[in-house]
């Protein structure tokens, strides 16, 4: 019975994949084919600006490199249009924890979602009764996940 502990499988297994030391650029040379990169799963010849696909591999890295981006720029993200936020979520979580459990739960969980969203403590929840306090610029443990959060 053999198993793959031999010389010969871990001789293959460590020369897989980048050289050590390398980078990962996002860009790679297929030989006799030119300068690519991956897009969605897919291979994408790199080309210049006046259309050419690069083939040379000495080809200057700057050059690739505005190709690379330029490929990568050239696809179309959409955004939904009816999104939904970090916020909305975290609002829809506590309006469920509200009615189905127990208060301690709720104020809990509150106080977590607060910073996770807004980046302040939770002394600057609002409560019925006392004034609103304004967050100075050092308030802020983090930037938050709100969109339209204040960043520091």
């Amino acid at each position: 019975m053999t198993y793959f502990c031999d010389e010969r499988f871990y001789h293959g297994v460590r020369d897989m994949g980048r050289r050590r030391g390398s980078r990962n650029k996002g860009f790679y040379y297929v030989k006799n084919r030119g300068w690519a990169t991956e897009i969605e799963g897919r291979r994408v010849f790199l080309v210049h600006e006046n259309g050419d696909r690069m083939r040379e591999k000495n080809t200057p890295t700057a050059d690739v490199k505005a190709a690379y981006l330029r490929a990568i720029s050239g696809q179309d993200v959409e955004e939904p249009e009816d999104s939904v936020t970090v916020l909305d979520i975290c609002q829809a979580y506590l309006a469920k924890v509200e009615d189905d459990g127990a208060p301690s739960t709720y104020e809990a969980r509150q106080r977590t979602l607060f910073d996770f969203c807004f980046g302040l403590p939770s002394r600057f929840i609002r409560r019925e009764g006392k004034l609103k306090k304004k967050p100075k610029p050092n308030d802020y443990i983090h930037n938050g996940y709100r969109p339209e959060a204040p960043r520091i």
